[in-house]
C-alpha cells in the first residue's frame, strides 16, 4: 500500500484542535501498549525469553507495534483502538466472574 499523503488529514477541521491532537497521541501509546505487554510476557516466561524464540517472537512484535503506530497517525480514520476495547472487554470479563464468585459465596 502507497503512502497518500492526502490521507493524512481529516478532510473535516477538527471542532478541537488541541483535543485533536491529544486523541492522536493517545492513539500513538494505544498502539504500542499492546506489543509492548505481548514482549513483557514473552520475557516473563520461564526458560523462553532468550535465544531464537525470544529475538524471533521480539522482531514480529517490533514489526507490528510500527505498523500499529503507523496506521494511527497515517490512517487515523482506520484505527481500531485494540488495547483500549481489549481492556475493556477483560474488566467486563473480570467483573462478571467476580459477580458470581460472590453470588456463590465465595
Amino acid at each position: 500500500m502507497a503512502f497518500d499523503p492526502s490521507r493524512v488529514r481529516s478532510s473535516r477541521p477538527a471542532p478541537f484542535p488541541v483535543l485533536d491532537v491529544v486523541v492522536r497521541v493517545l492513539a500513538v501509546v494505544d498502539a504500542l501498549v499492546l506489543p509492548t505487554m505481548l514482549m513483557v510476557w514473552v520475557w516473563a516466561l520461564p526458560g523462553h525469553h532468550g535465544g531464537f524464540f525470544g529475538a524471533a517472537i521480539g522482531t514480529g512484535v517490533v514489526l507490528w507495534g510500527c505498523r500499529r503506530a503507523s496506521r494511527a497517525i497515517f490512517e487515523f480514520e482506520r484505527y481500531g483502538w485494540g488495547t483500549l476495547r481489549w481492556t475493556v472487554g477483560l474488566c467486563l470479563v473480570a467483573v462478571v466472574f467476580w459477580c458470581l464468585r460472590k453470588l456463590a459465596g465465595g
